[in-house]
């Protein structure tokens, strides 16, 4: 047991659970440099057969060596896939398929006794050679997409392998982290099957690549439905973690639209604007969440003046850089509605951009936030609807008439809940051009990552590595070959200097809530 507190599982704070996958083994170990540099603190990796094994029970280990050496200089830990097929040991039938359809060897499980014998000799020797070191050992990658388990998935025969494999492993280094499947997205009749048939009396953790189209923050309900799952079929004395494997967004694709709060973009009548310059000069402006870290001073909170004045509270990140704020009629001076303002000018015909965090106390609140709500009538504010939830909203504005302040956010009817502000900021677009509509994509995928470690933080997931290190091709028109933090080159994207920032700004983010 000493090894295991020595090496622990990963805890869902931020950045002690943040991970990348990666492609790379021995070679561009120079990047390992840049992952650390970044705050990962874990990469996913192949650890793949064919390599290993290229005769019959001989194993060279020697490229992983070097990866695991790059690794300890910078305290990065591995999750490691054991896997894929090994052409030493097709059996007959995968030998025709792989004939008749050109398919690769490396794509079919060991489907023979002698192939599984094989492949769990193979996974013994790594782990007596890597063995008490921090690894976690995973049992294969999406065994229930056709593409990794050919012919067809097949969850007994999954479930069979996992539990000869975590025996064997077991035998030889008891207290090594063993998981899996690392399935793609949340297969539930797989899950179902694997989980009555063994595998949790091994498993430490549980993997899902929780892909998906929508918000993030809608896996929740999907881990909430999985440990429901695990802790109704595990063993009572089992502890079962859950590791989000493999998820990311490319800077290509977002439909539906990944952020729930959109920019809205309103002209000098109030007429909202879609699809204009107008967004991308506003998405330009978005580079650091943490901009505004504003102190407290008397009744001024950063040159922003509270009405009424309330208690510092906790903030989005763990930090007390936000403040409560009841609503109005219920003090003793209702003489204004709860909400804090900056004084200031704005420059009729120029574009801003107003942002906060915010979050109500008990359920839904409408919020005014803008610039002016008083010389503008109205076209310098906008209404949004908030919820439990911290969320950053922003709305831009082309200011029509001078104003008297810079930010506005107040409740905007009284007699509501109380409810929290953090980090308010107001700036000034430029006009943009083309590289500021590039980066509008790039900068939605920087917000992806967060709003993804966010989500599985709040669900307990002790692991989140992020799909992909790097761009496969960048200037592919194909979004699959575009998830990367770094282009092609090893340049970095907004995506990278997002992690970055964040891993920098916290030492520990605890999970706003437990399910």
């Amino acid at each position: 047991m000493a090894y295991r507190t020595d090496f622990p599982l990963p805890t869902p704070t931020a950045p002690a659970s943040f991970g990348v996958n990666i492609h790379f083994i021995h070679w561009n170990l120079h990047q390992v440099a840049q992952i650390a540099a970044a705050g990962v603190k874990w990469v996913r990796i192949d650890f793949q057969w064919w390599r290993c094994e290229t005769s019959p029970g001989v194993y060279d280990f020697s490229i992983y060596e070097q990866l695991f050496a790059e690794l300890k200089k910078y305290n990065i830990r591995a999750l490691l896939i054991m896997c894929y097929g090994n052409a030493l040991y097709l059996s007959e039938a995968q030998k025709k398929l792989v004939e008749q359809t050109g398919a690769s060897p490396h794509d079919f499980p060991p489907d023979t006794p002698a192939a599984q014998t094989a492949f769990i000799n193979f996974s013994v020797a790594a782990v007596k050679k890597f063995k008490q070191q921090g690894h976690l050992w995973e049992l294969w990658n999406e065994p229930n997409d056709g593409y990794f388990w050919k012919p067809a998935p097949d969850a007994l025969a999954y479930a069979k392998l996992a539990v000869a494999w975590a025996s064997a492993i077991r035998k030889v280094s008891y207290f090594e982290w063993l998981g899996g499947p690392a399935l793609s997205t949340f297969d539930w009749a797989f899950i179902d099957t694997i989980c009555r048939n063994g595998v949790l009396q091994y498993f430490d953790f549980f993997s899902v690549h929780a892909y998906r189209d929508t918000h993030p923050s809608t896996v929740i309900a999907d881990w909430q439905k999985l440990r429901t799952i695990i802790n109704s079929l595990k063993p009572s004395w089992k502890k079962v973690a859950l590791v989000s494997g493999e998820w990311g967004y490319s800077e290509l694709k977002f439909n539906p639209p990944v952020l729930p709060t959109e920019y809205q973009a309103i002209d000098s009548n109030g007429n909202v604007i879609q699809d204009s310059d107008v967004i991308a000069s506003a998405a330009a402006v978005r580079k650091n969440i943490l901009k505004a870290t504003h102190e407290l001073d008397s009744d001024a909170w950063g040159g922003y003046w509270i009405k009424p004045q309330m208690s510092r509270v906790e903030d989005p990140f763990g930090g007390k850089n936000a403040f409560r704020l009841e609503s109005a009629d219920r003090l003793e001076d209702p003489k204004y509605y709860s909400g804090i303002v900056q004084f200031g000018s704005a420059t009729p015909g120029t574009w801003y951009t107003v942002s906060a965090w915010l979050r109500s106390t008990s359920g839904k609140l409408d919020i005014t936030l803008g610039v002016d709500d008083w010389q503008t009538f109205g076209s310098g504010t906008r209404v949004v609807q908030i919820d439990e939830e911290w969320r950053r909203y922003t709305v831009t504005f082309q200011i029509k008439n001078p104003t008297h302040t810079l930010f506005q956010a107040h409740e905007h009817t009284k007699n509501n809940v109380a409810w929290e502000i953090a980090f308010p900021q107001t700036e000034v677009l430029s006009p943009p051009d083309q590289s500021t509509w590039d980066a509008y994509f790039k900068d939605r995928q920087a917000d992806a990552l967060l709003e993804m470690y966010k989500a599985n933080i709040k669900a307990g997931v002790i692991l989140s590595i992020w799909y992909d290190w790097q761009d496969t091709d960048s200037d592919s028109d194909n979004f699959h070959f575009r998830f990367g933090m770094l282009k092609d080159d090893e340049t970095p994207k907004p995506v990278w200097s997002k992690l970055k920032n964040v891993s920098d700004v916290l030492s520990e983010w605890l999970p706003f809530t437990k399910l």
